[in-house]
């Protein structure tokens, strides 16, 4: 493979899946999906190489997630950062938060990653979604591994630690939850 920037520039996100929640079809909570793909060296033929889910939400509807028991209990330091980080958000007509998209699930084929992709296939998301960029908390959940003291586990963690800092990431109050300021320069 050639260097970041070329690997980069082959990266792209076509689609993205959203459905309601079964448990809650009428609620402010939305399943994604999307698959990550990437083009050969000459651009001719693309293939899947991971894919990236969790939820969306829309800042009015984060509230009620919160109070509502049928939102997934795992989510709720989540959405519990989504509240805070949104409260000290600017107020200024425009600047506020108006949407949060809850990563839970991202994955790479081995050899695509420690190319500094997440950014840009965070990028890719919100825009295909529609989303504005300065007003758009996207936030990481990084599940707690099952088997602590396993080495496997432990290194999974650490590097998927390492890339979502390297992707300007920061982690909640010691939490499980990572965040990216909506109004980082890197946007």
């Amino acid at each position: 493979m050639g260097n970041d920037a070329q690997i980069q520039d082959r990266v792209i996100l076509n689609t993205v899946r959203l459905t309601r929640l079964r448990e809650d079809p009428q609620g402010g909570l939305r399943n994604f999906d999307a698959a990550i793909e990437a083009t050969t060296e000459v651009g001719d033929d693309s293939t899947v190489i991971g894919g990236i889910s969790g939820y969306l939400s829309w800042s009015a509807w984060l509230p009620d997630l919160a109070a509502n028991q049928s939102s997934p209990v795992s989510f709720a330091e989540v959405i519990a950062a989504a509240i805070e980080i949104g409260a000290t958000m600017p107020t200024e007509p425009g600047s506020k938060m108006q949407a949060a998209l809850i990563i839970t699930n991202f994955w790479l084929e081995p050899h695509w990653r420690g190319h500094r992709l997440s950014r840009r296939i965070v990028d890719q998301l919100i825009d295909l979604l529609l989303f504005t960029p300065e007003t758009t908390l996207v936030l990481a959940y990084l599940e707690p591994q099952s088997n602590p003291t396993g080495r496997a586990h432990h290194q999974t963690a650490h590097t998927l630690q390492d890339a979502y800092t390297q992707a300007g990431f920061e982690q909640w109050r010691r939490s499980n939850a990572w965040w990216i300021r909506p109004d980082s320069l890197a946007w």
